[in-house]
């Protein structure tokens, strides 16, 4: 994980995952496990995808309210 965490959940297309961190964006054979390209990630000047520290530590469990 990076400091811009994961922007989506990879898909599947005709053999080939596509995936995108918060730094590249990939496609690997599905099959083979090999990447066919990568290419890196260009967010727009000025905004800021990684939202604040009070947002990032709002996830709770089930447990948590036992």
């Amino acid at each position: 994980m990076n400091d811009w965490g994961e922007l989506s959940a990879p898909v599947v297309y005709n053999g080939v995952i596509y995936a995108i961190n918060g730094k590249w964006t990939f496609a690997i054979d599905v099959e083979t496990g090999r990447q066919l390209w990568r290419t890196p990630v260009e967010p727009e000047p000025g905004v800021d995808r990684r939202g604040s520290r009070a947002a990032r530590r709002c996830f709770t469990t089930a447990s948590s309210f036992a």
